[in-house]
């Protein structure tokens, strides 16, 4: 599992549960990096960064932001919309599989409690999501550290020039 350019995402802050997904990936012979993260916020940090990451495992419940806010940032944002995320949590609620849909999740998975069967799962959904599913390439855009001064000099060269002749114009008929 040491291939940095692909990557899996788990967002799960149970530490039991991440280390079953962790053993079952290694069971399934998954050959890229695997990054683990226990919340929302540091999901969409690290999502939004990686340019090699290709699927993620999403948990719902989760503190600071859960796993349905992180799916609509991820689905608004240009550089992460088609980062393939897949809810695997223990709800099986309609509620939750109707919101995690809506809010732009491509699977949902109930874990279900056997080790074995766990395993089976993570193998399936990586296998479809990482083998034979496809996704458009991304491109990471840098933003600049001072956004604000790039917007104050895009504004000083589209405004008017005090001496220019358009500033002295009465403006025409549209």
């Amino acid at each position: 599992m040491d291939d940095p350019s692909r990557t899996i995402l788990i967002v799960e802050d149970n530490p039991q549960d991440t280390e079953l997904m962790m053993y079952a990936l290694r069971e399934n012979r998954f050959d890229g990096h695997v990054r683990l993260v226990r919340d929302g916020v540091e999901a969409i940090a690290f999502a939004t960064s990686n340019p090699n990451l290709c699927l993620m495992l999403l948990d719902l419940k989760m503190p600071k932001v859960d796993g349905i806010d992180v799916l609509q940032s991820m689905r608004a944002n240009e550089r992460t919309c088609c980062i393939p995320i897949v809810i695997l949590t223990s709800s099986s609620q309609e509620s939750d599989i109707r919101d995690a849909y809506r809010s732009g999740a491509n699977g949902y998975v109930v874990k279900p409690f056997d080790i074995e069967k766990l395993s089976e799962v993570v193998g399936a959904v990586g296998a479809y999501w990482l083998n034979v599913n496809r996704v458009p390439r991304r491109k990471i855009v840098l933003i600049p550290r001072r956004p604000h001064a790039t917007l104050v000099k895009v504004l000083a060269i589209a405004a008017p020039r005090p001496n220019s002749r358009r500033s002295h114009q009465e403006p025409g008929p549209l």
